[in-house]
């Protein structure tokens, strides 16, 4: 039933309505869900790996969740990669720009909560990546197509720094980007 339900809502994220649509219902749902969860559990995940990524807003200053799916390395299980395909809508991800000052975050996941250092990656090693996202989803063909920009994938590596020191002097609480 799961992988039913994940294979229905990654065929209608396909197409551009259906992808904006899922992103403006299940996007806030999920930023909730995950919260409440702490990272345990979010509509997502119902047969996609789900995590709650806090960055720093590159304007702002305040932090902004942002709920995406994930892969894990395989040769090194504490490194994550996320792709920011905003669905497929265009324009970059207002996480990926926000990661792209400010590259530490706090990530709340299945596995638990943790600080961690984002590096967005290119050549040989983005196009292995960009492989296993698009063996999970081969709509992410489909969201390159429409855009003229290279879709940006991140690799998070666990960090000792701390996204509550990076953003004490700028307020707290969780924004939407």
């Amino acid at each position: 039933m799961r992988n039913q339900l994940l294979q229905f809502l990654l065929k209608v994220a396909t197409n551009k309505t259906g992808g904006r649509v899922l992103m403006r219902l299940i996007t806030p749902t999920d930023r909730l869900l995950l919260r409440l969860t702490r990272g345990r559990f979010c509509i997502s995940a119902m047969g996609a790996p789900t995590l709650l990524l806090e960055t720093i807003g590159r304007k702002s200053g305040k932090k902004r969740a942002t709920p995406l799916l994930y892969l894990r390395d395989h040769h090194s299980a504490d490194t994550l990669y996320v792709i920011g395909s905003r669905g497929g809508q265009g324009g970059q991800a207002h996480w990926a720009l926000n990661l792209s000052i400010h590259p530490l975050a706090v990530v709340h996941s299945p596995e638990g909560t943790g600080d961690y250092f984002a590096e967005r990656i290119t050549g040989d090693h983005r196009a292995k990546i960009w492989k296993a996202f698009v063996a999970f989803n081969p709509g992410f063909n489909i969201y390159q197509s429409r855009l003229k920009q290279e879709i940006p994938i991140f690799a998070l590596k666990p960090e000792l720094g701390s996204l509550e020191a990076a953003s004490s002097e700028n307020g707290s609480g969780y924004l939407s980007n």
